[in-house]
């Protein structure tokens, strides 16, 4: 293999697609590459970031009805106008 990993597989391999092996496979180019490696560690480093990310939000206690507070303050004033 002489051109570089594509982008997209990368991605493959980041997501646990097997490399390819062999003469001129990217294993191989891995080995001599240093460019594809770096994006190869790279990508997994954002990747496993992320998937360790919380899958769901919180927001603290009270933010809404904060909110809802302020949005009544205003609509109180003369000329607001406050859409639902």
């Amino acid at each position: 293999m002489t051109e570089h990993i594509s982008e997209q597989r990368m991605y493959e391999l980041v997501d646990g697609a097997a490399l390819s092996a062999g003469p001129g496979g990217e294993l191989e180019h891995l080995d001599a590459c240093p460019e594809c490696r770096t994006r190869l560690e790279d990508l997994s480093d954002v990747v496993a970031g992320l998937r360790g990310l919380p899958t769901e939000a919180t927001t603290p206690d009270g933010l809404w009805a904060g909110i809802a507070s302020r949005r009544d303050d205003i609509a109180g004033r003369p000329g607001a106008v406050v859409q639902p």
